[in-house]
């Protein structure tokens, strides 16, 4: 299945799964079956559900790169958005569990702290939600991404909020503190050691002794329990599964299940190397060339020097010669603070009309050495999924080694780019890139065809053949 339809099918499951819960609650309402109290039990469900789903919204980032699976980040704002509704619907809830009356909400808000902070927490979810739109980014710019740092005092706060109105009776609360605790973490372990067998191996034993700590602090401060006898409770096998068993257990499955998944793709990578040889020979000769003409190609190469990194690259792929390559085309170089760009395009076009591009941008980074290279692919993609429209992107791997990845990504609509540059609504751009690590140097060799808008799922619609992307990576393996 292509990754545009894997896309598409992930999210309509996750439309489906985030809006179960809810329709589950209103059936039981409907059937009498929440109890004496339904408001307040509705209350609670849906509070415990914006605890779950804003989990789940920051686990994307972690399981995207553990798992090295792309198209989780095209659900991320749909759990986001949820998380926000499900938290609204909680606090509508208990305004209608006190009559509608605002004068009582309000009093309660101020005069009960664990009401006050679920509230900020609320409040803070609306505002992610609100401004996660493409339109908000746009005008917000670097400011979007300071702006949705809330959403970790948000989660704070509401994980306190649910400790206080669990009162006796904790475990969800600190299943949940638990899991916070590993995906922040996570955020700060070195890139390579969280995706390391040991790095989640280190958390998941980090994670339970946060979840202990955490439910010995409560009990310990609030009802005065010894923490030896939460200790031995924990351990005792009668009363499993504790809070912390389940933290643990979680932790482990998530290191089972990525070395399922590495496993697996390590098995489809050799099928497909062999595949995509045979691919590549077979359109060599579909086209009227045999392998010498191809390797004839390749030996069209030029070299640059990037900071700390001799890079070595094809020529555009409107040059067959070097003599063509000169005359047929024009370079442009830009030095910033830490990056150099250079981007050669035909005579006949500027940098506003270009149809198409080959750009080698050299970003100096400290700590690239340390860098894994989907943590690389993650800061590219990060501008291609800034100036695209979230609805019209997809990205597939072609080739992925130790050190560097190859990959297309199909930008169908680009309303977000900067317009002076020839980007903006109707505008479409596909690209095929090789990203790799120098030293200090990231290194990507990229090139680019832009036309009007396309539609991803249909590769006839791009601006350019399908065949002509796959001599481009096939081209850009020689890079280095």
């Amino acid at each position: 299945m292509s990754v545009q339809r894997v896309v598409f099918w992930l999210r309509q499951a996750t439309l489906i799964g985030l809006c179960l819960p809810v329709l589950y609650l209103a059936w039981r309402w409907y059937i009498d079956e929440l109890g004496a109290r339904p408001v307040t039990q509705a209350t609670h469900i849906t509070g415990d559900w914006a605890v779950v789903f804003l989990l789940c919204s920051l686990a994307l980032t972690p399981a995207r790169s553990v798992f090295d699976w792309m198209p989780l980040m095209q659900i991320r704002r749909r759990v986001g958005v949820a998380t926000a509704l499900y938290a609204l619907l909680h606090l509508l809830i208990y305004v209608a569990d006190q009559k509608w009356n605002l004068v009582v909400v309000a009093l309660e808000i101020v005069k009960r702290f664990y009401l006050t902070i679920g509230f900020v927490s609320v409040l803070a979810l609306a505002v992610l939600a609100l401004t996660s739109t493409d339109g908000w980014q746009k005008r917000l710019r670097r400011n979007w991404k300071r702006l949705h740092w809330l959403v970790y005092p948000a989660a704070v706060l509401a994980i306190v909020h649910f400790f206080l109105q669990s009162k006796a009776n904790v475990g969800e609360a600190t299943v949940a503190a638990g899991l916070f605790a590993w995906l922040m973490i996570w955020r700060a372990l070195p890139p390579k050691l969280a995706r390391s067998y040991l790095g989640l191996a280190l958390l998941a034993v980090a994670a339970t002794l946060s979840a202990l700590a955490f439910e010995i602090a409560w009990y310990g401060l609030v009802n005065k329990v010894d923490p030896l006898r939460i200790l031995m409770a924990d351990i005792d096998p009668d009363l499993a599964p504790r809070p912390t068993l389940k933290v643990l257990l979680s932790s482990l499955a998530v290191l089972v299940l990525v070395g399922l998944r590495r496993g697996l793709r390590t098995w489809q990578s050799r099928r497909k190397v062999a595949a995509l040889a045979g691919c590549v020979l077979c359109l060599g000769i579909a086209l009227g060339e045999g392998p010498e003409a191809a390797a004839q190609e390749l030996t069209v190469t030029q070299v640059v020097r990037l900071y700390d990194a001799t890079v070595t690259y094809p020529a555009p792929m409107w040059a067959a010669t070097e003599a063509e390559r000169l005359d047929a085309g024009t370079s442009h170089r830009q030095e910033e603070k830490d990056q150099i760009i250079i981007e050669e395009i035909r005579k006949t076009e500027t940098l506003h009309n270009w149809t198409q591009m080959l750009k080698v941008v050299g970003s100096r980074l400290p700590d690239a050495q340390q860098m894994a290279v989907r943590e690389a692919l993650d800061l590219s993609l990060a501008s291609h999924l800034a100036a695209c429209d979230e609805d019209d992107f997809a990205v597939e791997i072609f080739e992925e080694h130790e050190s560097s990845v190859t990959f297309v990504v199909a930008c169908g609509n680009t309303p977000n780019a900067p317009q002076e540059l020839g980007y903006g609504d109707g505008i479409g751009e596909i690209s095929v890139a090789r990203l790799f690590l120098v030293k200090d140097t990231l290194v990507q060799v990229q090139y680019s065809w832009r036309g009007p808008e396309f539609d991803y799922k249909d590769s006839a619609s791009f601006p350019v053949p399908l065949a002509t992307v796959v001599q481009a990576a096939e081209r850009l393996e020689a890079a280095g």
